[in-house]
């Protein structure tokens, strides 16, 4: 749980230092739209903001024309060269793990890992926020200067 009194609270005079340090808190939180990362941010954000509240949705609810999805947590993600070395890993960035990914531990072809990697070509340097929400899939994403090297 966050204490409110670690950081100044959000408010309209907020300075450009203080929301860096809520940035600098929040950002590792690895979250999408369900899960305990999301609870978490949540929670946080209710500790700064005074009269926010939260609302639950099950999974697989009907919101307007959207179906929650189902909840979904990630405790560790990397991928591992046949040596073991780590070539990805979200404990660098979140964004590495396609949102949704299901669990996959095992050895694939290099033919068969490109299917799971997640680039944007055009801008090489960026690693893309890539979900799969509905589509039960596994993968990874990074840049593509990651994926060449």
């Amino acid at each position: 749980m966050f204490e409110q009194h670690l950081l100044p609270p959000i408010s309209r005079d907020i300075s450009g230092h203080a929301i860096h340090q809520h940035i600098r808190t929040l950002f590792p939180i690895l979250r999408s739209i369900t899960g305990k990362g999301i609870v978490e941010t949540l929670q946080y954000i209710s500790a700064q903001i005074k009269n926010f509240s939260t609302t639950s949705v099950a999974s697989g609810d009907l919101v307007f024309d959207w179906t929650v999805p189902k909840e979904w947590n990630v405790s560790s993600a990397k991928l591992m060269d046949k040596h073991r070395n780590i070539i990805i890993d979200i404990n660098d960035s979140t964004l590495h793990i396609l949102q949704y990914s299901l669990p996959f531990n095992g050895l694939v072809s290099r033919e068969e890992l490109e299917e799971h990697l997640f680039t944007l070509p055009n801008q090489p340097d960026l690693i893309p926020y890539k979900t799969s929400y509905y589509t039960e899939n596994w993968g990874f994403c990074l840049s593509e200067n990651q994926k060449k090297s």
